[in-house]
Order: structure tokens, then C-alpha cells, then sequence
């Protein structure tokens, strides 16, 4: 052998291994912190009616939003998590770049600027998603594991709120002057609408089909699923919300392709493009059929579609129309002009969007017509066959893009935090735990 060759000792390649099994430990540490993190909110969420009562009840009316610093807590270190790992993370920089964007556009157009601020909050379920995405995926058994937990808690609640009038139903106390509900009484015509132990009906729904998916992304056995669809649908039922149901119906679908055939899993990417090109026509479709209708529909039945009717001939124009106000259909009004929002700070132009394409379209204009397409374009790149993450992944968006039909979906922070975590998993490469 030369003399010149070089020998390695073994605290030679000790001391070259030791940094990327320190960077590993301390991303896996992160990440478990991330994920508790992310299930304190989940569950602060589920039982944020029930908790905002009896709160108020023991003079601690503020606790509810330990939830926010959950969140807030979870968003930094899944940020921390992204800088050591993989920075190329295409829906965190796109999920950013639009609250960005959209908040700069805010400031500069609305009047106060508390509005694009307090807006922008309701941004950051969707961006903690993607990091917490990045992080853990459907292999983490606490999160599964978790998510069964509240599934069942969130179908409880609704079983016992419809046969008991809870008392943090309808309940308003007062918080620094502003009074608020612990979790909103309302009913359609004299039925009225189970919200569990969470803050409303919808929310309830969503949280048992956002958690009833993952549910069933855990079991391998076609009667668990089966059981857990049928108990969601009639837990979604009990509330009375049809977005819900819809989204239900959709994700049930979903579920048969992405479990099946390799070309029945390329049906599920088509799907997603058919579901996504709805959300975007719709309001047209709809206001176009209902231009010519005398009158809206008896608003007192269960079926009735006065609802549906109402945001196609109301809040879906209006809500295309107002970038016009005081911006352009080139860029919109920005975070803070459509949506919850004006609620506080334009009461009197107040439009809720309730269609993620015209909610999008009024915060960005036409520039929000790319957030809609980089969906199905993240599902188009998913790898076939679907490992277990992105069949999850594809049910998760599906059921997104099925609730966006009738409502901006991005304010509802489960169903938001699930699609952020969704996109990620569709095209991350890591392998399975």
C-alpha cells in the first residue's frame, strides 16, 4: 500500500456521522412537539363550545385561545423542523406567499388595518399544515390514534346534544365588551341544528369527516370503514349541514377509488380536477339557472334549497363584484376583504364568500384562480400507486374541494389545517415510518 494513503480511524468516522444523527434526533424531537402541539389545538377545537362555557362559567374566559398559541407554537417549529430537513416545501411557499401578498394588499386597500391582520389569522391553520405535513404523515400513530380519539368525541357530542339542550348552546357572555356565543343556537324552520360540543353545527361536521378520514385511512379492513362512514353520515346528519354531507358523499367515493386499481386510482386524479373546475363554475352555472326564478324557495324545510339559491343570486355576485369597490379584478381587495373579516369592520358590505373559488377571488382577484388550480396539479404529480398518506391526501382534498362548493372553506380551521397537511402529502418523498 502507498504511504500515502489515508487511514480512517473509527473516531474519524465517528465525528463524520455524529452531525446528521444529531440534525435527525433533534428533527425527530421537533417533530413529536409539532404533532402534540397540532392535537392540543384539534382537541381545544372539538370542544371549544362546551369549553368557552364553562370557562366564562369559572371567570377564565380567555383559556379558549391557548388554542392559537398552540398553533402559533406548532407553525415555528414545524418552520425550525423545514430549515434543518427539506426547505423545498412547493404548498408552504405558495400557502405563504398568498398570506403574504394578500395581507400587504390589505393593508394597503382596507381602511383599518386591523381588518387584513385579524384575516390573516385565519390563514394560519392552512399554513401550519403544510409544515406539520412535512413533518408527520399518517404513519404517525399519535396523530392517527388521536384523530380516532376526537372522532369519537366529536360523534358523541352530537348524539348527546340531540337529545340534551346543553348549556354553552346559545350561551353568550361578554369578553372586554364584546359579547359572544360559546356555540351558536340556530335551527332550519324548526329543526334544529346539533353543534355537539364544538362552537357550531358545521364545525361539528366537518371535524367528523376530516377525523373520520383518517380514521379510515388506519384500517385495512373494508367493514371498519364501512361502520365509520355510516356513523359519520349519520352523526353529519344530526347537524343538518349539507356541505357536509356533500363533502361525505364525495370523500365515500374517493375512498373506493384510491383503495382499488391503479387505473381506478388515475379516476381519483380526475376526480379532484372535475371537483376543483366545479368549485370554480358553479357560481356562474348556478346564478345563470336562477337569473330568471321568481322568488327564492320556502326557506322553513330541511330540503329546501332557499340557501343555495340565496348565494347564487346574492352573496356569490356580490362577492365577485366587490374587488371592484375599491381595487380591480386583477388583484382583489386582499386578506380582510371578503369573508369574516367584515364582519367586525364592513358590517354593512359584509360577505361571507361561501364558495372557496369567490371568497379567493375577492381577497386576490383573478390572481386566487392559481391557488384553486395548484390543487389538482399537486394531485396530478402523486406518485402511483397511492401509498397509505396519499390516499389519505386525495380523500382529505376531495372533501375540501367538495365543501368549498358552499362555503370558502380556508375559515374553517380543521378543514383548512387537513389541506395543508393533504398537499404536502401528495408529493412527499419520504418513506414510510
Amino acid at each position: 500500500m502507498s504511504r500515502f494513503a489515508i487511514t480512517a480511524t473509527s473516531d474519524d468516522l465517528t465525528d463524520e456521522i455524529r452531525p446528521a444523527d444529531n440534525v435527525t434526533a433533534l428533527s425527530g424531537f421537533l417533530t413529536q412537539w409539532i404533532v402534540a402541539l397540532v392535537v392540543g389545538f384539534l382537541a381545544i377545537s372539538t370542544f371549544e363550545g362546551a369549553l368557552r362555557f364553562y370557562a366564562a362559567q369559572a371567570g377564565w374566559p380567555w383559556i379558549v385561545y391557548v388554542k392559537d398559541v398552540l398553533l402559533i407554537g406548532a407553525l415555528f417549529l414545524g418552520a425550525l423542523n423545514a430549515g434543518l430537513t427539506n426547505l423545498r416545501n412547493a404548498p408552504f411557499l405558495i400557502v405563504l406567499a398568498f398570506l403574504a401578498a394578500g395581507t400587504a394588499v390589505g393593508v394597503l386597500i382596507l381602511a383599518d388595518i386591523r381588518q387584513p391582520l385579524f384575516a390573516a389569522k385565519t390563514w394560519l391553520p392552512l399554513l401550519c399544515g403544510t409544515v406539520v405535513g412535512a413533518a408527520a404523515d399518517v404513519n404517525s400513530k399519535f396523530l392517527r390514534r388521536a384523530c380516532g380519539v376526537l372522532w369519537v368525541a366529536a360523534v358523541a357530542g352530537i348524539g348527546l346534544t340531540s337529545v340534551w339542550t346543553a348549556p354553552w348552546v346559545g350561551h353568550i357572555y361578554d369578553v372586554g365588551g364584546v359579547a359572544l356565543e360559546s356555540s351558536r343556537e340556530w335551527t332550519i324552520g324548526e329543526t334544529n341544528r346539533v353543534p355537539g360540543f364544538s362552537r357550531a353545527s358545521f364545525d361539528a361536521a366537518l371535524q367528523c369527516l376530516f377525523f373520520g378520514t383518517i380514521v379510515v385511512t388506519m384500517t385495512r379492513r373494508y367493514a371498519v370503514a364501512l361502520l365509520v362512514w355510516l356513523v359519520t353520515g349519520a352523526a353529519i346528519y344530526l347537524t343538518l349541514s349539507r356541505s357536509a354531507l356533500l363533502a361525505l358523499g364525495v370523500v365515500v367515493g374517493l375512498h373506493a377509488l384510491v383503495i382499488s386499481l391503479k387505473a381506478t386510482q388515475r379516476l381519483s386524479k380526475l376526480a379532484i380536477l372535475v371537483l376543483a373546475t366545479a368549485v370554480v363554475s358553479v357560481p356562474f352555472v348556478a346564478g345563470y339557472y336562477f337569473k330568471n326564478k321568481a322568488g327564492l324557495a320556502d326557506s322553513s324545510s330541511v330540503t329546501s334549497v332557499s340557501s343555495f339559491e340565496e348565494r347564487a343570486t346574492k352573496t356569490w355576485p356580490e362577492g365577485l363584484a366587490l374587488p371592484e369597490r375599491d381595487s380591480s379584478w386583477v388583484m382583489g381587495r386582499g386578506l380582510g376583504g371578503i369573508g369574516v373579516g367584515q364582519q367586525f369592520f364592513e358590517p354593512d358590505i359584509f360577505n361571507p364568500g361561501d364558495n372557496f373559488f369567490v371568497y379567493l377571488w375577492g381577497a386576490f382577484g383573478v390572481v386566487g384562480a392559481v391557488f384553486v388550480a395548484f390543487i389538482p396539479f399537486q394531485v396530478w404529480r402523486a406518485q402511483i400507486p397511492f401509498s397509505a398518506k396519499r390516499r389519505a391526501a386525495i380523500m382529505i382534498v376531495g372533501a375540501f374541494l367538495a365543501v368549498g362548493l358552499t362555503l370558502n372553506g380556508i375559515e374553517a380551521a380543521i378543514a383548512s389545517l387537513f389541506l395543508g397537511m393533504g398537499l404536502v402529502w401528495l408529493t412527499d418523498q419520504r418513506l414510510p415510518e
